[in-house]
């Protein structure tokens, strides 16, 4: 599932082409992945885009007055087509789409267990309520981790990078990413970490997550254009550690799969 690297590429490839359009059409060949129905949606999607942000491991277009919140799911694509694209009538219709005033469209498709909805500011903000210190804020720093290991020595490094409403934005990859560049268990307490491990982990996140951010995310997702990333695991999905060359251990932890260097994380 695209995580925060994936999700901001997207967000920062759609700010300069969609902020300041307004939407003048919608379109779904699955009603599924929106929250109301289509007619009401399409009535009330109508609306100029004033931001483009990213909440967690979500795109947001503000809207004049409503939100509308982009989750690509296991594998969805938001793709951008610009005014005059040529279409082919042969074409499939797309899974969700929106038109905009100078004729360009935003299409999602690939939405397995994605969804496109649209939001009243009181529920875009009970959303966001939910979500925890976002990955790549200024708010989370050494500190924070210090005070999070005292309040709850006995969570695990990996299940703290993955609980969205503590930490927003890192998955089942990226978790496995940064706990092996910082050196870490994945399955290491909170409270087992000194302040010099905090450090490592904090400084992981920041490099590890920018690194994937500039590299456009993993080379199996795609940014508004279609063009596919380029950053390479270290060690999640791998059979060989890319720092040591050791063998990769793959382990259960809290029902999800983590991948780890026994050599490297001890």
């Amino acid at each position: 599932m695209p995580e925060l690297p994936e999700v901001e590429v997207v967000v920062r490839g759609l700010r300069p082409l969609v902020v300041g359009r307004r939407i003048t059409d919608f379109a779904t060949r699955q009603p599924k992945a929106i929250n109301l129905p289509p007619e009401e949606f399409r009535a009330r999607v109508r609306q100029r885009v004033v931001a483009v942000e990213r909440r967690g491991k979500s795109a947001v277009l503000r809207l004049a007055e409503d939100s509308l919140w982009l989750h690509r799911g296991l594998n969805g694509q938001v793709l951008y087509d610009p005014p005059g694209a040529s279409l082919s009538e042969s074409d499939p219709a797309p899974m969700v789409a929106l038109a905009f005033d100078d004729g360009s469209r935003l299409r999602l498709e690939k939405l397995f267990m994605g969804h496109a909805h649209l939001l009243t500011p009181a529920e875009s903000a009970a959303r966001e309520a939910q979500l925890g210190v976002d990955a790549l804020s200024p708010d989370l720093t050494v500190e924070w981790l210090c005070r999070l290991a005292e309040a709850k020595p006995s969570l695990g490094a990996k299940a703290l990078l993955m609980d969205q409403a503590l930490l927003a934005g890192i998955g089942n990859v990226y978790s496995d990413e940064l706990l092996h560049r910082a050196g870490i268990h994945p399955a290491r307490k909170l409270g087992s970490l000194s302040v010099e491990e905090l450090r490592r982990l904090h400084r992981s996140i920041g490099e590890g997550l920018g690194e994937a951010v500039e590299r456009g995310g993993g080379e199996t997702y795609t940014d508004v254009a279609g063009r596919p990333g380029s950053y390479t695991s270290r060690i999640h999905g791998r059979e060989t550690c890319t720092a040591c060359g050791g063998a990769v251990q793959r382990a259960a932890l809290g029902g999800r799969g983590a991948y780890l260097c026994p050599r490297c994380q001890r």
